[in-house]
């Protein structure tokens, strides 16, 4: 097999998105101004780069980890138990931001679609 060809049954196999947001935006540095802000400039800065031939919709990736912090034994750290992260308070201010009404009014003023889980 070609290496051509292996790179192109890999990339059927496999789905990458076009774009990755969140560094910048964890934990306490998240607020729905600095986020929406982040996935705008992304999706804005896409759509000037978008190849003449791509008929797919434009992906972006956002890192995040919310959830509720541990409180005891479980979460992330192994056998040692939760790990500082797990333990942080960062992790229900994400939520909090991540489930906000104005993420979801934002979510659908521009007409962004979230998927549910990796396909």
């Amino acid at each position: 097999m070609s290496i051509s060809a292996c790179v192109y049954r890999f990339s059927i196999l496999c789905r990458f998105t076009h774009g990755f947001v969140g560094l910048t935006t964890l934990g306490e540095h998240m607020t729905v101004e600095r986020l929406c802000s982040r996935i705008s400039c992304f999706f804005e800065m896409a759509q000037q780069h978008v190849f003449d031939d791509c008929q797919a919709s434009l992906t972006c990736e956002l890192m995040v980890h919310p959830g509720y912090r541990c409180r005891g034994v479980g979460g992330c750290g192994g056998p040692s138990g939760p790990d500082d992260f797990a333990c942080s308070s960062e992790r229900e201010h994400e939520l909090a931001v991540l489930s906000s009404d104005n993420m979801r009014e934002f979510y659908l003023n521009q007409n962004i679609k979230l998927c549910p889980k990796f396909i």
